[in-house]
């Protein structure tokens, strides 16, 4: 019997040493992961938070204005062949079929000027939202330009005050009244 006695004792005292293991492995592991959410939230800390929303460039105003720099890009180049007296295109990206196979290719577009003459043969530049003219101020809708050769330098002008901002009610006001022409579509009937 004392075989046994002395089994169970011996067997007791490492059940004992196995739970203390295991409690003292459980107490260093929480110790250690709390030590680790405070240096976490320490370096949180450490930054600057702040609740912030992106601004999306797609939006309407913003989309119109790059729209609009696009545009007037365009124009600039226009201008600048015409005063070299070489040939303007401006491509579009299209999907043609070719076999079986569709491609992505380069097509050339139209693009309408900017500038026009008027009777008594004065040269104006004018911005126009869709196919109503834009206006700088009230009443006022073009540019009178000097000659050909100045085309370009009033267009970059025109770039500076879109990016600097200064069209921006005009164009709020040309968008709301583009929006109002336009019907909404009739809701289908549920089936």
């Amino acid at each position: 019997m004392m075989v046994t006695e002395l089994f169970l004792a011996e067997f007791l005292d490492i059940n004992a040493n196995l739970r203390s293991l295991l409690w003292r492995a459980m107490l260093s592991r929480a110790l250690s992961e709390a030590d680790k959410e405070v240096s976490y939230m320490s370096i949180l800390k450490s930054l600057k938070l702040a609740a912030a929303t992106p601004v999306n460039p797609t939006s309407s105003q913003h989309g119109f204005r790059a729209k609009l720099l696009t545009y007037l890009a365009e124009q600039k180049a226009m201008a600048e062949a015409e005063i070299a007296g070489t040939p303007f295109t401006a491509t579009r990206r299209v999907t043609r079929v070719e076999g079986d196979q569709k491609v992505r290719v380069d097509a050339p577009r139209r693009v309408r000027k900017g500038w026009f003459t008027d009777a008594s043969d004065r040269l104006f530049f004018q911005l126009r939202y869709g196919s109503k003219p834009l206006e700088f101020t009230k009443g006022m809708n073009a540019v009178e330009v000097e000659g050909m050769a100045e085309m370009p330098a009033i267009i970059g002008s025109i770039i500076e005050a879109v990016n600097a901002g200064e069209l921006d009610p005009q164009l709020t006001t040309a968008i709301a009244q583009r929006k109002a022409n336009f019907k909404p579509k009739a809701k289908k009937a549920a089936v």
